[in-house]
């Protein structure tokens, strides 16, 4: 139990130094923030504003109906429909 915990622990401690994530920073409109933290990871200003860019044209507009989008066919499987064969 000690040495399978060892991991985990390494693991714990190496999460507590890992920043948000932009896309979701941003996704939540938190621009200013998303826009430091890509600061710190990125290796120039101008790659960080790229990046920064190409994430907010990436999110669903706010004119949008507000849902989120259905996996295509998850909804539609009718295991009843199947028949099987003993």
């Amino acid at each position: 139990l000690g040495l399978a915990g060892l991991p985990s622990i390494c693991m714990f401690i190496g999460f507590l130094n890992l920043p948000e994530s932009p896309r979701w920073l941003a996704g939540k409109g938190r621009i200013r923030e998303a826009s430091v933290v890509l600061m710190e990871l990125r290796e120039t200003k101008a790659e960080a504003e790229i990046e920064l860019t190409e994430i907010v044209q990436a999110l669903p507009s706010s004119s949008s109906s507000g849902s989120h989008p259905k996996p295509s066919g998850l909804y539609n499987m009718h295991p009843a429909d199947e028949t099987t064969s003993l």
